[in-house]
């Protein structure tokens, strides 16, 4: 259920894949199959590209995207090192 409205597992399998949720198991998997290789993420769509919603004021609501573009920096570099990002 989301914002009191029901949703199907293939909309929920599209969120996840749209915010990335599995980017950080492709990686590792990538890796060990191909440890020469750099690993792209190649997403067809990811929430970067999802325009920002227009909040009351007319500003355009992105502190979400913020949050979550942080979130998964966080899960993919857990050492905080900013110069692997």
């Amino acid at each position: 259920m989301l914002d009191g409205v029901e949703i199907t597992g293939e909309e929920k399998v599209k969120a996840e894949n749209l915010h990335g949720y599995d980017f950080q198991d492709r990686e590792i998997i990538f890796k060990s199959l191909l440890p020469e290789e750099k690993f792209v993420d190649r997403r067809i769509s990811k929430i970067e590209d999802v325009p920002g919603e227009i909040d009351s004021d007319g500003d355009v609501g992105d502190m979400m995207s913020n949050q979550i573009q942080s979130h998964i920096a966080d899960e993919n570099n857990p050492s905080g090192d900013q110069a692997s990002l």
